[in-house]
Parts: structure tokens; C-alpha cells; sequence
């Protein structure tokens, strides 16, 4: 009984011990929620509080003012009527005393529109057009209302041009008191401005169009062909447009896909036309001497009292000719004009009466003259062939056509240059190229040799007034020439080989 008793104690005793520590455990946690909570507090009140740390105090934003008229847009250039809205004038004088810049972030959906400063009682602003954007979805975007939208495009002349906006184009917006839009100016080209603004009882819109003019610069540049005309007109700062120009003018008497050859030379003078002295694009070509396997040609640009701007020899020709040299881009020459060829399909000797240019099929075949249509269709060994008479005097055919232009019938005129087909393989031909005869009175002639009639040249009633605008371009070509000469690197002369 007694052994009973002890046992029983001894139960107590732990349940007493087990309860004691629980409490104290308890109080742990209870004590170590509460650091955590104070710290968690506490680091909140950090990082919302404005608490500068040492030496990282962020200094003052300088900022740059704008000055504006108080009558414009931030636009280039003024109108003849001086009511046009002169430009933005952004000084370079900085405000040390000037605060830091507390505008908000835009948002996203505003990145393609920028705030600019009151002017007066109006706010000038300006947006650039995104991809899917429309007049309506700017307006929108800036919070005018669409009622007014209706009235600017109903406002006449070229207001609807503000329906074509393209991705890239800038418009700017001058908005007066209840977002009414007092004008809106579009840049449609390097040299023409849409101005659409509140005709003066504020009822209405009217529309004009503003022209700018370019400032006109010219520039010379010689060089010498070593691997292609493109690579070296490159390399004396021409572009593509340059580089493209001087091969048309010239084309009626250098074939550029066979005549050129290594150390030809080329000079141009042209022009280049600037915007507020930035290069907006080059102009034409005013005068250009091309020397072709010693053979020099040249040309000056020439615009008559009627108007008409051509190109012409310093003596006065025309430098256009009646015909193209060749009537499509090809790859080579398979086959000259020959009195005796052995054909490829009947093997037999025969006369070949024109020119085969073997080009991919489907190649375009241009005409080399304007002219009159005589026949289309098929004629024994040249397949689809089509026949072009010039006046009385010249024939030129078109042979193994693949198929023809759209609207190629007998009795069609066609002009210069104007495409009639495509190049193929029909007749008796082993491969697609093209045929091409140049016959005079009816008598076959060798399309490669044969001289070019010349167009029109200048009348005596402009002779005197085309030697006095020339004369400036051709003292220019003659230095350029001379520059030329000077630079070319001296062959060594072949030594003698002595007797033995």
C-alpha cells in the first residue's frame, strides 16, 4: 500500500514539472511574437519615411526652358502671310537656381505624344503617329472631343490627307480652353506643311497648304571604275538615286552590262538640298562626263523656256536617242547577229538576224522605241513574237516570248521603255532568252552596232540661251576631267628586248 502511494507521488510531481515548463515555453513564443512584430514595424516606418542617408542626397535637376512665340507651333520655317506658327526655340542657357523636375511618368498608353508649355491661353502639343493609329484614336488619346474631329476633315482641300496617317509622321495640335483645337499642322512632304485651323468667327475649319523651300547645294565627285560603277560611285559618295541617274543618261550610249571595263572614269555634278543645314536628299544631276574605253561622253541638264528639262551634249544634242540600246536586263549574250551560225536545233548553218540575251524566264521585255504594234503572236521559229514599227523607217522584233504583257494587241501603241512581255523559250530555242532584230527600210541590221537615231535637239531659238546656263557646268566637268587625268597612276612603258 505504501509502495502504491510513492508511485502515485511520483506521477504528481511530473505532471506538475510537465505543466510548469509548457507555461514557460509558452512565454517564449508569446515574448519572441512580439520582437518579431516590433522589428516588421519598425522596418516599414524606414522605408516610408523620407530618411536621407549620409552623403547620398540627390542634387538639384537643372532644367532647359523653351521659349516659344506666343502665336506657333514648334514647326520649321514661316508662312508668306507671317500667320504661321513660328518654330520652337530651345535655348541653350541652363537655370542653376531651377528645381528639380517633378512631372509625373507618362503612361504607356501616351508614349507617342509629348506635352509642351502653354502658350497663352493655348497648349501646344505635339504626337507622333504609331502603327494603327487614326485621327480619331489621337484624338482620343489627347482627350479632345470627336466633334470637332468631324469638323477638321470636313474643312476642304487636302484636309483629307489627315485620314492617310502614316507610322512615323508627326502631327502638332495647338488646344485652347475647353480642349478646343484652334490648329493642327501636318508635315506631308520635305518641302509642304497642312495647316487646318479655326477660321476667325471660331465656327468652322479651314484648310492650306504651306510650301517650304530647300536651300540648293552643288557638289562634285570623280572617280574610277576598278570592280563595278556601283562599288566605286559608292566610294566616292554617290547614292543608289546618283548612281541610277548617270547610268540613265548615258545609257543610249554605254551598255552598262557590257561596255564597261576597269580604269573607265566618271565625273558628276549635282545637286544636294538642305532643310535649316541638315541634307534633306540629293537633287538631279546637273552635268556628268562619263569615259568609256577612252570614249568620253557628256551631258548637261537643260530646261527650255517651255518648261521641258532634258539632257544634252555641251554642243547641243540630245542625249536621249530615239531607241534603248537593249530591251531587256540580261545575263549574257548567247548568239550576235551573223551571217552564218550553225543552229542549235535544226543543225544546220542558217544567217542569225538578231541578238539573243539569255535572261531567266519571265524576264520583262521592255520596247526600245515608241511606236505602233504591227503583230502579236506566233511566227514560225521565233515562237511568240511581237513586231513594233517606228515611223516609216524602223522595225524592231521581240521574239520567243513566254507571254505577253497585259493589252498587247495589233495596232497598240506603246511608248519608249514600256513593258510588252516576258522572256521565254517558245520557237525553236534550246533555253529561255529573247531575240531581239533592228531592221532599217526592212534590211536586218546588227542590233549591238548599229547608230541610234537622235532625239530632237535645241532649237536656234534656244541655242544662245542653252550655252549661257551650260557654260558654268562644263568649265566644272573640264576641271574635274584634268583632276582626273592628273590622278591616274603611269603605266611603265614596255622595255625594249635587245637583240641577241
Amino acid at each position: 500500500m505504501q509502495h502504491q502511494k510513492k508511485r502515485q507521488g511520483k506521477y504528481v510531481n511530473r505532471t506538475i514539472r510537465f505543466m510548469r515548463s509548457a507555461r514557460t515555453a509558452k512565454s517564449y513564443r508569446s515574448r519572441l511574437k512580439n520582437l518579431m512584430l516590433s522589428i516588421g514595424l519598425a522596418m516599414i516606418a524606414i522605408s516610408v519615411l523620407p530618411i536621407p542617408l549620409l552623403g547620398s542626397a540627390s542634387p538639384k535637376v537643372p532644367s532647359m526652358p523653351l521659349e516659344i512665340s506666343s502665336s506657333g507651333l514648334p514647326l520649321d520655317g514661316d508662312s508668306p502671310g507671317g500667320d504661321v506658327l513660328s518654330h520652337l526655340a530651345l535655348s541653350s542657357h541652363i537655370d542653376k537656381a531651377a528645381q528639380p523636375n517633378k512631372s509625373k511618368q507618362k503612361p504607356d498608353s501616351e508614349t507617342a505624344q509629348e506635352s509642351l508649355p502653354t502658350v497663352g491661353k493655348a497648349t501646344v502639343r505635339k504626337t507622333t503617329v504609331v502603327e494603327g493609329d487614326s485621327l480619331s484614336v489621337i484624338f482620343n488619346r489627347l482627350g479632345l472631343p470627336l466633334t470637332q474631329l468631324y469638323n477638321i476633315l470636313d474643312a476642304g482641300g487636302n484636309a483629307r490627307q489627315l485620314k492617310h496617317l502614316k507610322p512615323g509622321q508627326a502631327l502638332h495640335f495647338e488646344i485652347g480652353d475647353k480642349q478646343i483645337v484652334k490648329r493642327i499642322r501636318h508635315q506631308l512632304d520635305d518641302t509642304t506643311i497642312l495647316e487646318v485651323a479655326l477660321d476667325k468667327d471660331g465656327k468652322g475649319y479651314q484648310s492650306k497648304t504651306i510650301t517650304e523651300p530647300l536651300e540648293r547645294r552643288t557638289v562634285v565627285a570623280m572617280g574610277a571604275i576598278d570592280q563595278s560603277l556601283f562599288l566605286s560611285g559608292q566610294r566616292a559618295g554617290l547614292s543608289d538615286k546618283i548612281i541610277m541617274e548617270l547610268v540613265g543618261i548615258f545609257a543610249w550610249d554605254v551598255d552598262f552590262a557590257l561596255d564597261v571595263r576597269s580604269g573607265d572614269r566618271f565625273a558628276v555634278v549635282y545637286e544636294q538640298l538642305y532643310k535649316k543645314g541638315e541634307k534633306v536628299r540629293d537633287g538631279n544631276i546637273l552635268a556628268a562626263e562619263f569615259v568609256n574605253q577612252e570614249r568620253v561622253f557628256r551631258a548637261v541638264q537643260y530646261e527650255n523656256g517651255k518648261g521641258v528639262i532634258d539632257y544634252y551634249t555641251p554642243d547641243g544634242h540630245n542625249m536621249e536617242k530615239l531607241f534603248l540600246r537593249t530591251p531587256v536586263a540580261f545575263t549574257r549574250i548567247s548568239s550576235r547577229f551573223q551571217r552564218r551560225r550553225w543552229h542549235p536545233v535544226l543543225h544546220k548553218f542558217r544567217a542569225h538576224r538578231g541578238v539573243d540575251y539569255a535572261a531567266p524566264r519571265g524576264t520583262p521585255v521592255k520596247v526600245t522605241g515608241s511606236g505602233k504594234i504591227t503583230f502579236v503572236g506566233r511566227k514560225g521559229g521565233l515562237g511568240q513574237v511581237i513586231f513594233v514599227k517606228h515611223g516609216r523607217k524602223y522595225t524592231t522584233v521581240y521574239g520567243h516570248m513566254d507571254k505577253y504583257a497585259k493589252g498587247m494587241k495589233r495596232g497598240q501603241s506603246v511608248r519608249q521603255g514600256q513593258l510588252i512581255g516576258y522572256v521565254g523559250s517558245t520557237g525553236l530555242a534550246t533555253g529561255p532568252h529573247l531575240h531581239y532584230e533592228f531592221r532599217v527600210n526592212g534590211v536586218h541590221t546588227d542590233p549591238l552596232t548599229v547608230k541610234l537615231p537622235q532625239a530632237e535637239s535645241i532649237s536656234k531659238n534656244y541655242r544662245a540661251d542653252f550655252k549661257n546656263k551650260t557654260k558654268r557646268f562644263i568649265a566644272q566637268l573640264d576641271v574635274l576631267s584634268r583632276t582626273m587625268l592628273a590622278l591616274q597612276p603611269v603605266k611603265p612603258k614596255p622595255k625594249s628586248k635587245g637583240k641577241s
